[in-house]
């Protein structure tokens, strides 16, 4: 299943998506660690639960 999957990505894609999401989770680190201790730092927060309540009460509506 896993082997018939992987036999039709090519070696290329293998290699650039872990790339990728590494890259990008590195960047985000340093960024929040930039932001640590500064008011940006609140503002991501605050970005971050409204983000989070959206997503929260987009669910819930489709519970319904």
């Amino acid at each position: 299943m896993i082997a018939d999957y992987l036999s039709g990505i090519s070696t290329l894609t293998l290699v650039i998506h872990p790339a990728r999401y590494t890259f990008s989770m590195v960047f985000s680190i340093q960024l929040l660690t930039l932001l640590k201790g500064t008011r940006g730092m609140q503002l991501v927060k605050g970005i971050l639960i409204i983000i989070g309540l959206k997503i929260f009460l987009t669910l819930l509506v489709l519970q319904r």
